[in-house]
């Protein structure tokens, strides 16, 4: 069953503030130019330790090991780094890794019980962190994990001995063009999460279609993409967090044009994202 998150009362109420904190910092990096700024405020990322990973680890695997990692603390500081770190966004964020682990985790068992293992093709793996607990207690499960991050390739090494999974190979190498890194690995899992969230509409197609032409014939690919929210200004300026926005009809578009046309979708409760969940085509039987 999923756990999902979904508190909003106190974020809709209190979200003039974020709005106003977020031009004020906007303000403060224009009079900085291309001065770093430590910090943004006492009780954001001075204080904790967390929301300062989330900030300096925007867009990579740091930022979201704080965010699916956090656990709440007591005391006035704990639930102001509670407030930080339970935005909606965040939120969204976990309950995006509830849907991912999921599917992944079903998919693995359907395709040991049909071909005898899983072959997971995870890109832009960083720590790996949700095919781990996916596939967590399952036998006759191979892992690919390619990303262009070293650091995140020894974290994620790390990570896998904490789940046991063993049977594990990270490359360092091209996640564009997974096929010239994958070396022969066909998968009948893709997973890429995440993503997304940083390329140009061309390049997720050239992706989506290179996917498919390395990977067995009906296999699945998991991935997501955030929507526009009112939370964008409030990542972008406070967070360092910038990404690229679409709506739900134009990545449903993308997918199509990539190849998977018959993809199902599966939208968290704070709609800030979506999962999609497809099959790559099938050649034609012949008669």
């Amino acid at each position: 069953m999923r756990n999902f998150q979904h508190k909003t009362l106190l974020y809709v109420f209190l979200h003039p503030f974020t709005l106003i904190f977020s031009l004020w910092v906007r303000h403060k990096k224009k009079q900085a130019g291309d001065e770093a700024i430590m910090h943004y405020a006492w009780f954001y990322d001075k204080f904790s330790e967390p929301v300062r990973q989330v900030r300096k680890g925007a867009g990579k695997w740091p930022a979201l090991e704080a965010l699916y990692n956090w656990a709440p603390k007591a005391g006035f500081m704990g639930l102001l780094e509670s407030f930080w770190m339970n935005v909606r966004s965040a939120q969204a964020l976990r309950n995006r890794k509830e849907i991912v682990v999921e599917l992944i985790h079903n998919d693995a068992i359907r395709m040991i019980a049909q071909y005898g293992e899983a072959r997971i093709l995870s890109i832009a793996c960083g720590s790996a962190q949700t095919v781990f607990e996916a596939i967590s207690g399952l036998e006759n499960v191979k892992v690919l994990a390619i990303d262009m991050d070293e650091t995140a390739i020894e974290y994620s090494k790390k990570l896998a001995k904490k789940y046991h999974i063993a049977n594990v190979e990270w490359r360092l190498g091209n996640i564009l063009n997974p096929a010239t890194t994958a070396n022969g690995f066909e998968p009948n899992i893709v997973e890429v999460v995440g993503l997304f969230d940083y390329l140009s509409d061309k390049a997720i197609v050239g992706l989506l279609r290179r996917i498919c032409k390395m990977s067995q014939a009906g296999a699945v690919i998991i991935t997501a993409h955030i929507h526009p929210n009112p939370e964008e200004s409030t990542l972008r300026d406070i967070a360092d967090w910038d990404m690229i926005y679409r709506p739900i009809s134009v990545f449903k578009r993308l997918m199509c044009e990539g190849g998977f046309e018959q993809a199902k979708y599966h939208l968290e409760p704070h709609n800030i994202f979506s999962v999609a969940h497809g099959e790559t085509p099938k050649p034609p039987e012949t008669v």
